[in-house]
């Protein structure tokens, strides 16, 4: 067994299929065939079920693949050491993220993490919550910026957080929304006091998809009120909603960093949710037992100081 066979292995039990595989490798077909051949015989089983499409792992095949992926996971751990003890002046992180943390969360960040370490190389690895979250426990990622709260929907799954900051979730409202002329600030808070859920039974919401983590938790705010709201927006992007508030369409649970992106004036009124305030964390993941780099580590450190900077 050697690296390379290793990962002809894993490409096509990525893919399902040995010729995409063998284009993903940049390989002719009957070498990739045969490579794979090569391993089954040296290990005497089958390590693909053929009689199928996609050709699938037999059990043999998938405690291949295990290991394998423990032993690269091995290997990536003692490169990533001696890029630690050299001192920061080269490396990579690779960070998955929405395509909405990229644009509010990583350019201060990225800015002040290159003023520091100019030499290491960041890449990022954008998707959505589940495409994350399989990515991370795959090891593919060295971070992955997530929202959590453990309180609401502990997490199962191999999966550690580093947490960054804490961030208030906040109903937006129109500003020509009746209930917004009457929403008032507490003293020593920053938003509006909370407004009682049950009097937005008939007003238009845009909510975010199924599967994202702030649907889960304003699902069970609407549980807790006993109605669901007049949905006319459904979106994955937490920007289209705060642009449609923006817009007077509806109302939205947003962020606390998605509400400081607000422009329009004069803007939407952002209320806090609950008596106390609603907050969630946000937080760097990854796979547990992933060595996390000294980059990593510098990188979420900054990253915190930005965004504490930015809440402040």
């Amino acid at each position: 067994m050697d690296f390379r066979q290793i990962l002809h292995v894993l490409a096509v039990a990525e893919e399902g299929n040995i010729t995409k595989a063998a284009a993903k490798l940049h390989i002719a077909q009957p070498s990739l065939s045969q490579s794979i051949q090569k391993v089954e015989k040296q290990l005497g089983v089958l390590l693909f079920d053929r009689s199928q499409t996609p050709i699938a792992l037999t059990p043999e095949g998938q405690r291949y693949v295990e290991i394998s992926r423990m032993i690269l996971n091995l290997r990536e751990q003692l490169r990533q050491d001696y890029e630690d003890s050299g001192k920061l002046k080269k490396g990579r992180i690779i960070i998955g993220t929405s395509s909405f943390r990229g644009c509010n969360v990583l350019p201060g960040a990225m800015v002040r993490f290159h003023e520091l370490y100019p030499d290491i190389e960041v890449i990022l690895q954008e998707g959505d919550v589940e495409e994350l979250e399989e990515l991370t426990l795959q090891g593919k990622t060295d971070i992955t910026l997530r929202n959590i709260a453990p309180d609401l929907f502990p997490e199962l799954k191999p999966i550690r957080d580093e947490p960054v900051i804490n961030e208030e979730i906040l109903l937006a409202l129109p500003h020509k929304h009746p209930l917004a002329r009457a929403a008032e600030r507490s003293s020593g808070h920053k938003w509006a006091l909370p407004i009682d859920l049950a009097e937005l039974k008939d007003t238009p919401f845009i909510i975010h998809k199924a599967g994202e983590n702030i649907r889960k938790i304003t699902d069970r705010l609407f549980e807790e009120v006993g109605f669901f709201p007049k949905v006319i927006l459904e979106t994955a992007s937490t920007a289209t909603a705060l642009c449609m508030v923006e817009a007077g369409l509806g109302a939205a649970f947003l962020t606390e960093t998605a509400v400081n992106m607000c422009t329009t004036v004069p803007p939407p009124v952002f209320c806090s949710v609950k008596t106390p305030p609603l907050f969630w964390t946000f937080a760097a993941a990854y796979r547990e037992g992933k060595y996390l780099t000294r980059a990593s580590r510098e990188f979420i450190s900054v990253m915190r100081e930005v965004m504490q900077a930015k809440l402040e």
